[in-house]
């Protein structure tokens, strides 16, 4: 994966976030939040966004 790859589906994930905060759906919300992280495992994220999402945390 590289980082666009991994930018575009970062993008996806928070648009479907957002429709899921705005409608107050948390049980969508953690399901998607879920399977996102399951998607992206840390080995498959690019180092720079590794780093990124590292201090963001």
């Amino acid at each position: 994966m590289n980082k666009q790859q991994f930018k575009k589906g970062f993008s996806e994930f928070r648009k479907a976030a957002r429709a899921a905060v705005r409608s107050d759906n948390k049980a969508a919300f953690f399901d998607l939040c879920s399977s996102f992280f399951n998607q992206f495992k840390p080995s498959d994220r690019p180092v720079s966004i590794s780093i990124w999402m590292y201090k963001r945390g």
